[in-house]
């Protein structure tokens, strides 16, 4: 880190979201927001871990949300940015990624994980719903809650037995896109932060096992007991690790995330 990168640092509002889990995502908000910062991305490959375990659930998504919202209303309130970015018609700008040929690092194979145990990341969304269901009511659009809830109720009477299709909540990219808008412009208007946060602590994780979902199908699991046959050594062979984490895993989220910018002009019709 730069100077003054280590300046942003010393200068920042060391809130409880940042002091906890929310640092990396707070520095990388502060350091972005700077226009005399020249930020470089150094690729090394894909990286396998368990973010959705019952106390991250309850604990880091919330405080990594929080400081990004929090991160967010401070320059709404400086100089009125999340507004103007809303309004003009830039492209986004893309940090200056250094690959192998600059790093002399290769891809590195994450290899396999037994971290993913389907029954587990299912109970989470049935048994953590209500306690985020009055936030997500507050927050979201009346049909997208009630879409929301009524897939909660199909997941809670559907059985899950080995010959039973894989599913969750069916939290897709483009309806997680839209819960972010409609979650900004509540933000915007509201300047509550911690409902939103709460919100988006429980619909963050449907949203990410819907991506693994996607993923694991991908690799051939269509049923629960697919994947309690698979979960034990999920991963890719070593030799199609590289192409599938970019093509499936990088991308992907590129993707999204450049919907999400593209699209960003319906937060301002939901604040209307």
């Amino acid at each position: 880190m730069s100077a003054g990168a280590v300046r942003h640092e010393r200068n920042a509002d060391w809130d409880e979201h940042r002091r906890r889990y929310g640092t990396d995502i707070a520095t990388t908000f502060d350091n972005i927001a700077d226009p005399d910062v020249v930020i470089y991305e150094v690729y090394l490959g894909a990286k396998l871990h368990d973010i959705t375990d019952d106390s991250k659930l309850s604990v880091m998504p919330g405080e990594v949300i929080g400081a990004a919202l929090g991160r967010m209303m401070h320059y709404e309130k400086k100089d009125g940015r999340l507004m103007r970015i809303l309004k003009e018609d830039l492209p986004v700008k893309r940090p200056t990624t250094w690959g192998a040929d600059r790093t002399g690092i290769a891809f590195i194979d994450p290899g396999f994980t037994n971290v993913f145990n389907v029954d587990v990341k299912r109970n989470i969304l049935l048994e953590k719903f209500n306690q985020f269901k009055e936030p997500m009511k507050k927050v979201l659009m009346p049909d997208t809650f009630a879409f929301i809830e009524k897939s909660h109720s199909r997941l809670a009477d559907m059985p899950a037995g080995d010959i039973d299709p894989f599913e969750f909540l069916g939290v897709a990219r483009r309806l997680w896109i839209d819960i972010l808008y409609q979650s900004i412009a509540y933000l915007l208007s509201k300047q509550d932060t911690e409902t939103i946060k709460l919100c988006l602590n429980y619909l963050y994780t449907a949203a990410f096992l819907e991506f693994c979902r996607e993923k694991i199908m991908q690799l051939g699991a269509l049923t629960f007991g697919d994947v309690r046959r698979m979960q034990p050594s999920l991963g890719v062979p070593p030799e199609k690790a590289q192409e599938f984490y970019h093509h499936e895993v990088d991308r992907a989220v590129e993707k999204m995330a450049m919907e999400f910018y593209d699209g960003r002009r319906k937060i301002l019709e939901y604040l209307g």
